[in-house]
């Protein structure tokens, strides 16, 4: 059986009033109580330039887009990742798995349920872009609206940003193992580029 590809850009923009980022943008599981480095297949937009073992490390990697600059790193046709963090590649219809560090942002018994979380989305370029496109142009392809679910404040859940399950454990409410999972459109061109936004 032949398996075609879609590959992926991840431009990083973070759409709510929050400092984090997606640490892998292909992982390849759907327990995120620990984040493992090996389980990662792709990798956001020049993740080499803040690379490190430590996961959840703060270094410089969030960023809080505009509708001129929406991701951190501009596109440039892919060039942006290196063999140690490749690009990640889907395949229409496939289950892909996003991973982030919760950076504290979690309502939970260890803090409390009032910790806001406005909207998890997911956004894609049209296929084969030749430069960055305008926020309000990413917000026009929407993947997923409600990444996970939306999460409810004042409650204590898993939707959202808030998919954290072992937020108060060993790891750390900053640097605890966040993540959901989405579903490729079937509508995306086999053998297309695509630039994805969170």
């Amino acid at each position: 059986m032949k398996t075609q590809t879609v590959i992926v850009l991840l431009g990083l923009a973070s759409l709510v009033s929050a400092h984090s980022w997606v640490a892998c943008t292909d992982y390849s599981s759907d327990d995120f109580s620990t984040y493992d480095f090996s389980k990662c297949r792709g990798w956001p937009r020049n993740w080499n330039s803040v690379a490190t073992n430590l996961f959840g490390e703060d270094r410089g990697f969030n960023y809080q887009g505009n509708d001129a600059t929406p991701c951190r790193d501009p596109f440039n046709g892919g060039n942006s990742y290196t063999s140690a963090y490749p690009k990640a590649k889907y395949t229409p219809g496939q289950r892909v798995c996003l991973a982030w560090p919760a950076k504290n942002h979690k309502a939970e018994s260890c803090t409390n349920a009032f910790i806001p979380d406005t909207q998890l989305s997911l956004f894609a370029s049209p296929a084969n872009p030749t430069g960055d496109i305008t926020q309000t142009q990413y917000k026009q392809n929407v993947v997923a609206a409600e990444l996970g679910g939306k999460h409810v404040n004042g409650q204590i859940d898993l939707k959202g940003f808030q998919n954290c399950p072992n937020f108060c454990g060993g790891q750390g409410t900053d640097k605890a193992s966040c993540g959901q999972c989405f579903t490729v459109p079937s509508t995306f061109a086999v053998g297309s580029t695509y630039s994805f936004q969170w």
